[in-house]
């Protein structure tokens, strides 16, 4: 039963066949070469694929000629207006030769309903989306071969630059190979009436099917593909390089006291770029302070980067399915910039930090990249922590710098001395103060004693988190006891041994331990000596050694020690500074 059903069906579909070609006023009962005929409707696409081009029914061909087309009569290219105003012409004219004694000559007027909204424009064989489309109204004109009318539109097509990028692309859209496609009569019986342009007979423009696969093609305005804009090409660019950046946390390094900063310069059609010759072109500025770094205050390294999937060092590729890296071709380039010096050695003058910590803007300069166009990258910035394009991301504080020590009073008599601690980022509450007693060291002569007293009180907030002040006091410089020590003086007068008071005192340095405090960034404060200078309050003595008397020559030889175990020996007795007394009178 089943068969006898599918002998029944296809005996059908052969009457249509038949019966579809009788009507056209075609003789022949069973095609058997090619046959030119107009348009053909079928009920049912599956029974005869009907198409302007050719129709496989096996034993021959039915090519349909009768039917108007649209083709490119010019184009222009507008780069001050980033626009491409295309000419095209409707018309319905067609010769074939058949045989040495048979020739259609079709030709007929037409007309045209045609509106922007029926018009689909592809990049590079995608339809494109965000454009936007102007068209003229129609010019009809006479064609001198057939003096048949045909019409003719400017259809003009702007804002190829969109705002975003498609998600998963390197670059920016609309830039390549336009092509045009004009709706019309198609596959789906809703088109059938479509009437976009339509000849004397009623014929329609219509799309047309493979000849090999039968599958169903849109009817394109084109030109042979191109990378580059050019005169009357159905080509456009006018998106130049473009910069992209993403933020890691990792980006700033307290370690190395560095900042990287990973970034690439894309464009579909890229070309060169000079980004590694303008290092010192690439500027860094503090927002916070409105200040531009000086190149010789910081170091900055730029290299190409190479991540595991780069087929060539720094190189992005891309292909037009999404499929990036390996398979596609070469959109643009990746890079390393190393920021270092953001920690100075010195404090400069008038300043009260060691710069440069704070939000940090990247700028790049204009015509570093370029593309097959000559399309140029303008200048651009980026703000340390805002990807870029898509601007998601914080601004961060770039800040790799210690708090420093500094002091801010001593009374070296008393034994009290104020130290501060000082940050740009010092907030009381975030940062770490963990200076004690035991993270002090005092040094005596180049040598910690541990016989000085250290008492610790503190810290005082002197400026909102930023300063903060401990008071030190040492005591037990000068012992309550009395006590000598004795040692054999270097090239002594006469022989013997000399004594000196024990003491504490001396030249003083405070060595403060590293991580004594730490900032909100969580930089510690590095191991810093504070020089307090001579604190002393033991004063040198003089001792009586030996008394010659030189009768023959009148007079006597007195010879003693003046000693101190900080004895500063640039500062000798003179004979102005001594006085002699006989019998209670000075002499």
């Amino acid at each position: 039963m089943l068969k006898n059903k599918e002998k029944v069906r296809k005996i059908a579909i052969i009457l249509t066949i038949i019966l579809t070609i009788l009507c056209l006023g075609i003789n022949y009962r069973k095609i058997t070469k090619e046959e030119y005929a107009p348009t053909l409707k079928s009920a049912d696409a599956g029974e005869l694929k009907i198409a302007s081009a050719t129709i496989d029914l096996n034993n021959g061909k039915l090519v349909p000629i009768y039917r108007p087309k649209w083709e490119k009569v010019s184009n222009t290219y507008d780069a001050v207006n980033k626009k491409i105003s295309v000419v095209v012409k409707g018309s319905a004219y067609q010769k074939k030769t058949i045989s040495s004694d048979v020739n259609i000559d079709y030709n007929s007027n037409v007309k045209s309903t045609l509106t922007s909204d029926k018009i689909k424009v592809y990049i590079d064989d995608e339809e494109a989306t965000g454009l936007e489309i102007k068209l003229s109204d129609p010019t009809i004109t006479t064609n001198a071969t057939t003096n048949k009318n045909q019409i003719t539109y400017t259809i003009e097509i702007s804002g190829f630059e969109q705002n975003a990028r498609i998600t998963g692309r390197p670059y920016k859209e609309w830039s390549g190979n336009i092509s045009l496609k004009i709706l019309g009569r198609g596959e789906n019986e809703s088109t059938y009436d479509a009437n976009i342009l339509v000849d004397e007979f009623g014929n329609q423009n219509m799309m047309e099917t493979d000849e090999d696969t039968g599958n169903w093609m849109n009817v394109e305005i084109k030109d042979a593909k191109t990378d580059h804009n050019a005169n009357n090409t159905l080509f456009a660019d006018y998106i130049g390089p473009e910069f992209t950046y993403e933020y890691s946390s990792t980006d700033i390094s307290h370690d190395k006291k560095t900042l990287t900063v990973d970034f690439s310069v894309t464009d579909k059609y890229f070309k060169s770029s000079t980004v590694l010759g303008n290092k010192d072109n690439i500027t860094v500025k503090m927002l916070d302070t409105n200040v531009t770094v000086a190149n010789d205050k910081i170091t900055k390294a730029l290299t190409l980067k190479t991540l595991a999937q780069d087929k060539v060092v720094g190189d992005i590729t891309y292909k037009a399915n999404g499929d990036i890296y390996y398979k596609g071709t070469k959109v643009g380039e990746r890079y390393s910039l190393v920021i270092g010096g953001l920690e100075q050695e010195e404090i400069a003058e008038g300043e009260q930090f060691k710069d440069y910590s704070g939000p940090i803007e990247i700028k790049f300069p204009a015509g570093i990249a370029r593309d097959a166009s000559g399309n140029i990258n303008i200048e651009k910035q980026i703000v340390i922590g805002v990807n870029d394009p898509d601007q998601s991301g914080n601004q961060e504080i770039v800040d790799v710098v210690s708090p420093v020590w500094s002091i801010s009073s001593a009374n070296l008599e008393a034994g009290k001395i104020k130290v501060r601690v000082s940050d740009k980022y010092l907030d009381r509450t975030l940062s770490k103060f963990e200076l004690t007693k035991e993270k002090v060291r005092v040094i005596v002569n180049d040598s910690e004693s541990t016989a000085i007293i250290k008492t610790i009180t503190g810290p005082i907030e002197i400026t909102a988190n930023k300063v903060y002040e401990y008071e030190i006091v040492l005591s037990n410089i000068t012992p309550d006891k009395v006590e000598y020590e004795e040692f054999t003086p270097i090239d002594p007068i006469v022989g013997g041994t000399a004594k000196y008071k024990k003491e504490n005192g001396g030249e003083i340095k405070l060595e403060m331990d590293a991580g004594s405090v730490t900032d909100q960034y969580a930089n510690p404060t590095k191991q810093q000596n504070l020089y307090l200078g001579y604190i002393d309050g033991t004063g040198p003595e003089i001792y009586d050694v030996q008394k010659t008397e030189d009768r023959a020559n009148n007079k006597e030889i007195f010879i003693f020690n003046v000693t101190d175990k900080n004895y500063d020996k640039t500062d000798l007795i003179t004979p102005e500074e001594m006085t002699v007394w006989m019998d209670g009178i000075q002499v």
